[in-house]
């Protein structure tokens, strides 16, 4: 309702630029919804919008890129900018915390991709690269799709692009024991409780926009601040 909304206002203030607004607006539903593109123009404007800018630059269509991209490229910065339709949401804190229920009920509204931990590993052969292949993949979200991810490292917070919303999720040291303790069917070992206890609190001090507490506040209410 919002894109469309958005679309309205630009198509009544730049009627000169109605053309051009609606493929825009064909290429930002095609790739949120996985929709087919007909139009050769399309195609093309949406294969340099989503190509990253170093491969862009290895095209040799640099005239190209410029005559496309005045119009339906600014019309489409302009509406990820206006709607904060697309974004990196990072949902970080210890292990049983209740990380990865809640990107699963905000993914009900976002419709993104979800990343846990390590998954980026399957994005390439070697570590390295699939590092770079990941910072790139978040740094593209924040303009192409919602990409929820899941950290339990703190190291993993250094991959976030500026701009990702930041959700700390923690727990009460006594839940989190009683979770990790029904994952090893009802048995903790002391091992287990003495590393808990030293990670409990290890995430505090992070920068972030939402705190989760034993669940609360719960994901419709971050989703209703994060999809106005």
């Amino acid at each position: 309702k919002r894109s469309i909304g958005f679309f309205s206002i630009l198509r009544h203030i730049m009627p000169q630029w109605a053309g051009f607004i609606d493929g825009a607006q064909r290429i930002l539903c095609a790739n949120r919804q996985s929709r087919p593109l007909q139009s050769g123009i399309d195609l093309r404007v949406y294969r340099l919008y989503y190509t990253p800018a170093s491969a862009k630059s290895k095209s040799g269509k640099a005239i190209e890129i410029v005559l496309i991209k005045t119009v339906p490229f600014v019309i489409m910065d302009l509406f990820a900018k206006v709607t904060g339709d697309f974004m990196v949401i990072a949902i970080f804190g210890e292990s049983c915390t209740g990380k990865t229920t809640l990107a699963n009920q905000m993914n009900a509204a976002a419709q993104g991709k979800i990343y846990n931990g390590k998954d980026y590993l399957r994005l390439a052969k070697s570590e390295s690269e699939a590092v770079r292949t990941f910072r790139q993949l978040l740094a593209d979200a924040v303009q192409g799709e919602n990409v929820i991810y899941v950290i339990a490292e703190r190291e993993h917070l250094a991959l976030l692009p500026e701009g990702a919303v930041r959700i700390l999720v923690t727990a009460d040291l006594d839940t989190i024991k009683e979770r990790f303790a029904a994952r090893m069917h009802g048995n903790l070992p002391p091992p287990v409780a003495a590393m808990l206890e030293k990670k409990h609190g290890s995430f505090d001090q992070e920068s972030h926009q939402f705190h989760v507490h034993n669940g609360c506040p719960d994901a419709e209410e971050i989703c209703r601040n994060l999809f106005k």
